[in-house]
């Protein structure tokens, strides 16, 4: 990051702005943010779809307010040229309501992406004032691909703001609505602000043409994803799991999620041993695999209770042991898995009270002994979405199943809540196989049998 300086610049007006050398606009798929937290430490999450994968992204930093989807549209472009769609990369403005809003200044931000991105976008709203320049200085160098008449055009008379490139990778704006680009392929992007204003908004984009394929490896051949919660008041869930993708590409291709529900809700008498058969993979389709707990069980439905949806789908509703009439613990058994295949697993806790966690042992070695394995903490998410518990690699036994253990944690003064587990979901994958290479010799006499082959062609 670099030190505020401030050498010769150059200034653009309405019709003065560096373009990319694309002959021609093509689509942008923008970030579709889904959380996010305020603060000077604060967080966001969200995803980009590129030609059937999705790539998860993870904001930290500033965070004065976020949109995720609902409010004011603050990408609108009200005269010429045109913030965001005025130049030959970008076709199409970000999407209404999608935003992250700044703040504060000397926060050191950070976009990251769980897999490489190429020649990303990065569209701003509002930043600066008039009279009042605020410069974002970036950790890498940028073209500005356009500056026009956006949402405040009022501010500056109808006329684009006054948009800077200081040496440095700075970009200085007076109520500028702008996109610029970043080349090559990047995993992550870092700027600082200053000085701070009552806000400036961002999101952040890919081009859909040229947009890498993804790695074989990134398509695994079983995806299993349970969401867990009330049976007749499900809050259905589907897609990835920004947070998950984003500590694993294998979990950016979830699509169906399995719901199972409980019977029993909080207040009734707890569901004993449930069993859950031949669930249904990524695309749908049934897998033989099953899922058996062995002891008693409660499920709640937060969202429904209070009234609310901040948490989400897959958080709003969970599964609870330790508490009430519950079992202090639980077993849990997948079946129906191939033999000694390797998997990777993440652990979703609910979205409310903090305090709310437990402990999971996994036989992650498939020797059916939970006694030689450490303990995975699994914890209530309260709002805050840190990263689920992940585990990289654990390996089916001979008969095709994975053993868990989840471990309730001491209730204190016997407070029926506090020290409650609760249980969202998790999700399954396959680790795919890296295809056997053939020996040096076997290479060697293919070549040989090939030039033979070709010399009889020609004859």
């Amino acid at each position: 990051m670099n030190v505020w300086r401030f050498p010769a610049v150059a200034v653009f007006s309405a019709t003065s702005f560096f373009l990319s050398s694309q002959a021609f606009a093509g689509l942008i798929s923008w970030t579709d943010w889904t959380s996010a937290t305020a603060g000077a430490n604060g967080s966001a999450y969200g995803t980009i779809t590129l030609g059937g994968r999705t790539v998860g992204v993870a904001y930290t930093g500033d965070v004065s307010f976020a949109q995720t989807g609902s409010g004011e549209n603050y990408w609108t472009e009200n005269g010429t040229p045109a913030p965001y769609t005025g130049n030959t990369v970008i076709d199409n403005a970000p999407p209404p309501a999608e935003m992250i809003a700044l703040e504060r200044q000397g926060i050191t931000n950070t976009l990251s992406f769980s897999a490489p991105v190429t020649n990303p976008v990065f569209a701003v709203v509002s930043l600066g004032q008039p009279g009042y320049p605020v410069t974002l200085d970036f950790d890498r160098s940028f073209s500005v691909l356009s500056n026009g008449v956006g949402y405040w055009s009022f501010a500056n008379s109808g006329a684009p703001g006054t948009l800077s490139v200081l040496t440095g990778d700075q970009l200085v704006g007076e109520e500028v609505h702008s996109a610029i680009q970043f080349n090559g392929s990047l995993s992550s992007i870092s700027w600082l602000a200053n000085p701070s204003e009552s806000w400036a908004g961002f999101t952040l984009g890919v081009p859909m043409e040229g947009s890498p394929e993804p790695p074989p490896h990134l398509d695994p051949s079983l995806l299993l994803s349970v969401d867990l919660g009330v049976g007749a008041r499900p809050l259905p869930f589907s897609g990835p799991e920004p947070r998950a993708a984003f500590l694993d590409p294998l979990f950016s291709s979830a699509g169906l999620w399995n719901e199972l529900g409980l019977a029993a809700d909080w207040n009734q008498t707890p569901s004993s041993n449930p069993v859950f058969s031949n669930l249904l993979d990524s695309y749908g389709n049934p897998t033989g695999i099953s899922l058996a707990v062995g002891g008693q069980l409660n499920s709640f439905n937060y969202n429904l209770y209070y009234g609310r949806s901040e948490s989400g789908a897959l958080y709003g509703d969970y599964w609870f042991f330790n508490s009430r009439n519950a079992s202090e613990d639980i077993d849990w058994q997948l079946s129906g898995l191939e033999p000694g295949a390797e998997y990777r697993m993440v652990f979703y806790g609910a979205s409310q009270d903090q305090d709310r966690g437990f402990d999971m042992l996994i036989d992650t070695d498939g020797d059916g002994d939970l006694s030689d394995e450490g303990t995975l903490p699994i914890q209530s998410l309260a709002g805050a979405f840190s990263t689920p518990a992940y585990v990289d690699s654990v390996i089916a036994s001979t008969a095709g199943e994975i053993l868990g253990r989840g471990l309730g944690r001491e209730r204190a003064g016997g407070d029926y809540w506090s020290y409650e587990a609760n249980w969202a979901g998790f999700q399954l994958v396959a680790v795919p196989r890296t295809p056997a290479v053939p020996e040096p010799g076997t290479l060697a006499l293919f070549a040989i049998g090939l030039a033979a082959f070709s010399r009889s062609s020609r004859r």
